[in-house]
């Protein structure tokens, strides 16, 4: 008689919030995609329902999230499920605001001089389905704020990039909401 295969143990990712995210079986490898763009993938093991090891550091889930916010650093699995969450935004900002002749105002006033390349990427950050700009506004906000010495408050001007289920949006941070800037989306013409 054969023995019954054995099930894996599954390692939770979540983000800072602790909300979920993915799964992978003990052994399997995420990859983490730091600001550079040069992704490293690295295998993971189980050590209990609480703990998974990478390299040489025993995580908490939650603490590898916080960790990977504090870098801005993004992480998915090497080999994705149709159920995982790989969605994620991307914060803009003008680092060089007083050599532009807008910024800090609410979109109507600036539409017309709105510039794309004016923008610089300056986080990213994993983003669960239940996250709304709202919360990304006030996370970005508080005094513990990841890139806080890489990067200014969220504040009227910025812009935020949402990655949500294979579809991408720009949103403006306005005095009054979030109004969409899909003109942000589109390339320059060189």
């Amino acid at each position: 008689m054969k023995k019954p295969k054995a099930i894996p143990h599954m390692i939770p990712f979540v983000d800072i919030h602790a909300l979920d995210l993915f799964e992978i079986p003990d052994g399997e490898s995420i990859t983490i995609i730091p600001m550079t763009g040069c992704p490293v993938t690295y295998p993971c093991y189980f050590i209990d329902r609480r703990h998974f090891k990478l390299r040489d550091t025993v995580w908490h889930p939650i603490n590898f999230a916080r960790q990977m916010a504090r870098l801005g650093n993004l992480y998915r699995p090497e080999n994705p499920g149709p159920s995982d969450v790989l969605d994620y935004y991307e914060v803009y900002q003008i680092p060089d605001r007083q050599n532009t002749d807008y910024g800090f105002g609410p979109l109507n006033q600036f539409l017309t001089r709105f510039k794309r390349e004016d923008y610089v990427l300056c986080y990213q950050g994993m983003l669960a389905p239940v996250t709304e700009l709202l919360d990304l506004y006030k996370l970005h906000n508080r005094n513990d704020r990841p890139f806080q010495d890489k990067m200014h408050p969220l504040c009227m001007g910025d812009i935020l990039v949402i990655h949500r289920e294979e579809k991408v949006q720009a949103f403006y941070v306005d005095a009054e909401g979030f109004p969409e800037v899909p003109q942000f989306l589109k390339r320059p013409a060189k």
